[in-house]
């Protein structure tokens, strides 16, 4: 759970220009309208692109859960983690390398979180579909809204979403000026600073240039208490120190044809805290030569001496995440139909070394758990545009490629072993 905070400081300027579609939207309704579908009692439009086009969320014929960016906060979704307790039929945990996660959506989910076992419910970050779950945001920040589709989506998206998908849709930049920062301080010695910048670059001759800056950083102590008093024991599992930053560029070459251009990179140094059952079979921790003392603060042999937040580590347990994402995507307006591109990369860097066997002994020493991974994807669609016709229509092409090299391992010192030749 995420500690409790406090707003320490937030400052924000914001500039908005009324469009047409709000205007519009103020007029009173005429007289032949029924009473259900006046402003007064009408639910607001949710806009949409789950079938690879704008529309109204109402108007989709597919399970959705759709939040907007304004409700993320006020519903307490501040990471991906609490998507699980506010979507129905969304569940998130940890995979077994700690690193990793693991998305279930309506029961449909998978454990193997090794590089031949992707998720099967895919994630997505502005039209981009990011192979691994350690990708996953852990702070949500200027973003737009969220969409969860739930239930088989091959069509539109590819591989890996047989479960459902997750789309993440950032905000774009702006034609005017923009921008905000806040900062939250809480128990646990919490502190989170957020900020953004959004406004016109240049603008002439029908042509025009805008962007986007945005910056996260975030960090606490660890949750759990490590008794280890070993020179090599760390004590800051289950803490956190993140940081993102977020560029982007919306070039307009027309009022036909627009490109976004979007670099991304995020660090996390977020060890995640285990801990052992070794009580059933507690024989190598505290029999042997040297054990651990029966009834000592490192006594972990039954099940009621077990806390779930208190353990004795005596290895070292780091952890790194990096994450460097970039896309392009082009739209252009055709007379029958609009035309879009998504060109993109990701490169990915995870590690972290566990106690290996979750004691205070020298038994198993992890190795580093260590996960390289890059692709390349890209993506053609042509959609029909709205007009008087009733039918609509798509048409796309995705192409996708990954690397992934994972080394995951720990030797046993064969430390306080009862056999023969301990030790060996």
């Amino acid at each position: 759970m995420r500690p409790q905070t406090f707003l320490l400081a937030g400052a924000s300027a914001l500039c908005v220009m009324a469009s047409a579609q709000a205007a519009s939207a103020q007029q009173a309704p005429s007289s032949s309208q029924p009473l259900s579908a006046s402003r007064s009692t009408q639910v607001g439009e949710v806009v949409v692109t789950a079938e690879r086009r704008a529309e109204d969320v109402q108007q989709v014929p597919i399970a959705i859960t759709a939040i907007q960016g304004a409700a993320l906060e006020t519903q307490g979704i501040v990471g991906f983690a609490d998507l699980g307790e506010r979507v129905p039929s969304l569940r998130f945990g940890a995979g077994v390398t700690g690193g990793e996660n693991v998305i279930t959506m309506r029961g449909v989910g998978s454990q193997n979180t090794t590089p031949g076992g992707d998720s099967p419910v895919a994630y997505n970050v502005d039209g981009v579909y990011l192979q691994r779950t350690t990708a996953i945001d852990p702070e949500f920040y200027d973003i737009s809204r969220i969409e969860v589709l739930r239930g088989p989506q091959g069509t539109l998206y590819g591989r890996n979403s047989v479960g459902g998908s997750i789309n993440i849709v950032t905000n774009k930049p702006t034609d005017t000026f923009q921008g905000s920062i806040d900062g939250l301080y809480g128990n646990y010695d919490a502190a989170i600073v957020r900020g953004f910048l959004s406004g016109p670059i240049f603008s002439g001759n029908g042509f025009s240039v805008e962007g986007r800056l945005t910056g996260v950083y975030a960090r606490h102590d660890g949750y759990s208490t490590n008794l280890s008093m070993a020179p090599t024991a760390s004590h800051n599992e289950d803490a956190q120190d993140y940081f993102m930053v977020r560029g982007q560029v919306k070039i307009d070459f027309g009022p036909n044809v627009d490109l976004l251009l979007l670099a991304s990179t995020s660090q996390g140094k977020d060890p995640a805290a285990f801990n052992v059952a070794w009580w059933e079979a507690p024989a190598r921790f505290v029999g042997g030569e040297n054990g651990i003392p029966i009834g000592s603060a490192c006594d972990f042999s039954t099940e009621a001496k077990f806390k779930p937040r208190v353990f004795c580590h005596d290895h070292a347990e780091p952890a790194y995440n990096r994450l460097d994402l970039y896309s392009g995507t082009l739209n252009w307006q055709l007379p029958f139909a609009t035309f879009t591109s998504v060109t993109a990369y990701s490169d990915s860097h995870v590690s972290q070394i566990s106690d290996g066997d979750g004691s205070n002994l020298p038994i198993a020493i992890g190795a580093p758990w260590y996960l390289r991974q890059y692709q390349f994807s890209q993506e053609f669609r042509l959609a029909s545009r709205d007009g008087p016709s009733p039918i609509k229509w798509l048409a796309g092409f995705i192409y996708f490629y990954a690397n992934n090299y994972e080394n995951f391992g720990y030797s046993d010192t064969g430390f306080n072993d009862t056999f023969l030749f301990p030790g060996a």
